[in-house]
């Protein structure tokens, strides 16, 4: 490596970077390189470490037969953990007792796996798995699910105090070793740094890159098949922290659909002012999550930084932060064009369950139907209407800001079949289980997930369905929480579902930002944020409840502002309480400020959010309310909220989606044909009715326990 930096400097030094002399050894089946020079001739070592492919890889970009060498080192790793059942990332690294630093190598002086000092003395017993070995590995082989493995056991090897990664954890002991370097921490931010580059060498230089080594093949020496080969070091490849990553799963390309217009896309929709330099920063650094993100082979964005999959909530996510970030000219009308070409030809290819509407999950890199925990199910997993709903909004109002991606929207949406999804005014979603004799079952219940519900019914009434029964409106049961009447359910007899017992903020914001607070949804609204107000008022705790992504078990920390009949507990997905896991979301903070800029404790919000953002990979979720600390972890949701609350308040805070009532789209055309099959709306003038009942809505005052409400027109 630091022959690389002198021949890069200008120094020609080919000898030393030739491989020369050298000679395979073949370990654990593996033939590895080795300098033909050890101490027993030179007195110095000639050890194998992780290190300096790590090093050559991040910094410069492995070449040729390097990048061939670097993979047989860590499949030698994986093949010690095979035989042994010992995870195996080693390293040179200093230690927290004498003799205070070791080399563990794969190989020295002629020993396979030896652990020794500058002078060559033996120390098996402090042989350590090395967090940067570990981290290097994980981000120069994205892929490679034994990189996975290692990655997985030193993660969270954090000091409590928040000093540093620990240097690593001793083989015999299991203990960490807990030494605090600037080596470990130093090469540990610029494997994210590379990683938050796109995979790109951090030093640029006029040599070729690991992309032109990925069809180089291991040498005639090498023993087996399954070395594995490093990634493109591109702009175009990016590698994610994932939880179903697998070595065989093989990116599918998409081919973005053809250009829709020879002008640069421009949005309908009109900034009233710029965005101050610190609003630009911060939606620069939003977008940067998308950018850290994106798989050009197909279009798609991951939901989460952490995990190779993404839900059409996320996608829907993804192309509002598009309209955003091009509507404040964060991204130039080429690259917009360009993203929303790959996305729609993405969406377009996309299995459906039963032939009828996307599944709940897709692996972002094969495109196949996943559960929530990244397991392949080829048979499907049913579908969400909310996250149909997120999109279906998404599209509506990529289409109406930009008309000239009409027909593209409308063939995806009319390929699919409403028949089940929407029914007698209800949103419905499939989920699909497996009976004691192995067969597929999939069941079609309502959806009452309250405020969700009431997102996605006023997406689909924007194409024109009859969801009356699923959007705003009726009687709502509510919980006295710090003196107000918070909602937590409908009351409704169509379901008796008990999914959702909880609720928080995320819904209601986003419904505000997009649609609009109309009397109806300002009343379930401002009971939300006011008692968030007054329990900061009354203990001084921030809060700012949502549902957040985080970087450990239980993952998904729903921190709710009543669950389960207790007010502010924090309930994983599975329903069970977090112990001090709330979390003050970063993207509530922004989104409730933008929504009532008046409010002090908007304001407050958002000073103690803002700058809980890495430049490079978005924002974060947020911050525990009990100890400050960041709660580590990037989703689209949280970026996406992020950017569409900078570009509401640059549009002087008129919603974002405004609809129209333009009716000679492919979409109103099939419409207007009617008997489709496919559950369309029944009438063309359906649609123009169910838009203007947002803006003529009202509200009656309830009583104890109730929140009675009511539409013109409704029956």
């Amino acid at each position: 490596m630091l022959l690389g930096g002198l021949n890069f400097g200008g120094f020609k030094v080919p000898k030393a970077i030739d491989f020369k002399p050298f000679k395979l050894v073949e370990i654990n089946g593996v033939q590895i390189p080795v300098d033909t020079r050890d101490y027993q001739s030179t007195n110095a070592n000639n050890y194998i470490v992780s290190e300096s492919y790590i090093l050559d890889g991040i910094e410069f970009g492995l070449q040729g037969e390097l990048a061939d060498y670097a993979a047989r080192v860590l499949e030698v790793q994986k093949r010690r953990y095979d035989t042994t059942g010992q995870l195996t990332a080693v390293t040179e690294d200093n230690i927290d007792r004498e003799p205070y630093f070791l080399y563990n190598t794969v190989y020295a002086n002629g020993q396979p796996w030896a652990t020794i000092t500058d002078e060559n003395k033996p120390y098996p017993q402090l042989r350590s798995i090395s967090t940067k070995a570990a981290f290097g590995w994980r981000y120069l082989f994205p892929d490679n699910a034994y990189a996975q493995k290692v990655f997985e056991a030193v993660k969270d090897l954090r000091s409590p105090d928040d000093n540093g990664y620990y240097a690593g954890i001793y083989e015999e002991s299991k203990q960490p070793n807990k030494a605090l370097t600037g080596n470990t921490n130093g090469l540990i931010l610029e494997i994210l740094y590379y990683k938050a580059k796109g995979n790109r060498p951090l030093i640029k230089s006029g040599s070729t890159n690991v992309a032109a080594v990925q069809t180089v093949q291991p040498s005639s020496n090498a023993t087996s098949n399954s070395i594995p080969q490093p990634p493109a070091t591109n702009s175009t490849t990016n590698p994610q922290d994932s939880k179903n990553t697998s070595s065989n799963v093989t990116e599918v390309a998409v081919v973005p659909i053809p250009p829709v217009s020879s002008k640069e896309p421009f949005p309908r929709i009109k900034l009233t002012r710029p965005l101050t330099v610190i609003e630009r920063r911060y939606a620069e650094a939003a977008w940067h999550y998308f950018e850290a993100n994106y798989h050009s082979k197909n279009g798609l964005i991951d939901d989460r930084s952490d995990f190779k999959g993404a839900t059409l909530w996320g996608l829907g996510d993804y192309l509002a932060a598009l309209h955003a970030a091009r509507s404040l000219n964060i991204i130039s009308g080429k690259e917009f064009d360009q993203r929303t070409r790959h996305l729609l030809a993405a969406l377009a290819k996309l299995p459906l369950f039963a032939g009828e509407l996307p599944n709940r999950g897709y692996d972002t890199r094969s495109l196949q139907p996943v559960d929530y925990g990244g397991n392949s199910v080829p048979e499907g997993n049913g579908w969400s209407a909310l996250d149909l709903g997120r999109i279906l909004a998404a599209l509506y109002n990529l289409k109406n800001n930009y008309p000239e991606y009409t027909e593209a929207v409308d063939k995806i949406v009319l390929d699919w079949s409403y028949l089940r999804v929407v029914s007698d005014g209800v949103l419905s979603s499939a989920t699909v289980t497996k009976d004691t004799n192995g067969r597929t079952l999939s069941r079609v219940n309502p959806e009452s997930r309250l405020g969700y519900e009431e997102y996605a019914a006023r997406a689909f009434q924007l194409w024109g369905f009859d969801v009356d029964s699923s959007a705003i409106g009726g009687e709502y049961q509510t919980a006295l929480v710090e003196g107000l009447k918070v909602p937590i359910q409908r009351f409704r007899n169509d379901t008796s579902s008990k999914v959702n017992q909880y609720t928080v903020s995320n819904p209601f914001l986003l419904y505000g930002l997009e649609f609009g607070l109309d009397p109806q949804m300002r009343s379930l609204f401002e009971p939300i944020l006011q008692a968030q107000a007054k329990r900061y008022s009354r203990t001084g705790t921030l809060t700012a409840s949502g549902t957040t992504l985080i970087d450990r078990k239980p993952y998904t920390v729903h921190s709710t502002i009543t669950g389960q009949g207790e007010p502010w507990i924090a309930l994983g997905d599975d329903g069970q309480p977090v112990p001090k896991g709330r979390v003050v979301s970063t993207a509530v903070a922004f989104a409730y400020h933008a929504l009532v800029p008046e409010d002090n404790y908007g304001q407050e919000l958002l000073q103690g959010t803002t700058d809980l953002y890495n430049r490079l990979t978005g924002f974060y979720e947020g911050f525990y309310e009990t100890t400050g600390k960041t709660a580590v972890g990037f989703t689209s949701s949280t970026n996406s909220m992020i950017l569409e609350s900078l570009l509401y308040i640059a549009t002087n805070r008129e919603p974002l989606i405004r609809p129209t009532t333009a009716m000679n789209s492919p979409w109103w055309q099939a419409v207007k044909k009617g008997n489709s099959g496919r559950g369309l709306p029944s009438t063309a003038m359906q649609k123009a009715q169910l838009i203007s009942k947002g803006s003529e809505s009202y509200w009656i005052s309830g009583s104890n326990n109730t929140i009675p409400v009511t539409e013109r027109g409704r029956s």
